[in-house]
């Protein structure tokens, strides 16, 4: 792992580049709340990962706030491990994540930590794979103004029982056929994601449009001017304040603003 981070108060994992290490940055402990090895109130931001054999951002553990924010990961298995997150909160807030090859969050071993996921992109170009998949049930997760895109599902949970989430606002594209179920959602396909709002109450301001990136295929993330992403989202006081237009933009990146 290129950075393991344990037992500290208030660390700060800032500016790193970390690349072919099996996980990236880890800041977790599966051990009980009172271990005095779990990491509280941490900051990991501004870091770029690349070609990571497994988990990108590794937080797996209690988690007591901990802040992810405008890191870049390429080429990895996973992006963001949620495996588990068991107390939380854990903030999740504009990355990037290109390349998956498994997953773009890893939800497993039932996590039910409290988890905000915002603002956030998410890419791969792996032939028939899910923009995101679940390996267990998970619970308590809210994910707002983030693009996923793939080639299989846009997202599938096979099992039943997954409780407390608030899935909203975000951009599930896949270039998988019209004619096939672009959604699972406890063991149920869903053709689009209007069907799937209609049963499950998620995403009912979500949409499926291709995202718009600049050049995916060069490594620009930014949007283009006529991104279906730009002003698609919704504000988040103390995350998206700042932005341009009549709404927050989706993604990691806002238009207009530098990029960012």
């Amino acid at each position: 792992t290129g950075i393991i981070l344990r037992g500290h108060v208030g660390a700060i994992v800032r500016g790193n580049r970390i690349h072919n290490f099996f996980n990236g940055i880890y800041t977790g402990t599966t051990a009980g709340i009172d271990n005095p090895e779990i990491a509280r109130d941490a900051d990991i931001y501004d870091n770029t990962l690349g070609h990571i054999s497994d988990d990108g951002l590794e937080p797996e553990g209690a988690c007591v706030n901990h802040r992810f924010r405008d890191n870049r990961v390429d080429t990895m298995l996973v992006g963001f491990s949620n495996a588990p997150v068991t107390q939380g909160p854990t903030w999740v807030i504009r990355n990037l994540f290109t390349n998956f090859t498994s997953t773009s969050i890893k939800w497993s071993r039932n996590p039910n930590g409290a988890v905000f996921i915002y603002h956030n992109t998410f890419y791969t170009d792996a032939p028939e794979l899910n923009a995101m998949s679940m390996i267990t049930i998970g619970y308590n997760t809210v994910m707002r103004n983030n693009i996923y895109q793939g080639n299989g599902f846009a997202f599938e949970e096979s099992l039943y029982g997954s409780t407390g989430m608030d899935w909203d606002y975000d951009n599930w594209f896949t270039t998988r056929d019209a004619s096939l179920p672009h959604f699972r959602w406890e063991t149920v396909d869903y053709l689009s994601i209007a069907l799937l709002c209609a049963s499950t109450g998620l995403e009912c301001h979500g949409h499926e449009s291709a995202p718009g990136f600049v050049n995916p295929l060069g490594g620009d993330f930014t949007l283009l001017s006529s991104s279906p992403n730009i002003d698609r989202g919704v504000v988040i006081p103390g995350i998206n304040n700042d932005y341009l237009g009549a709404a927050p933009d989706l993604g990691m990146y806002e238009f207009g603003n530098g990029g960012q």
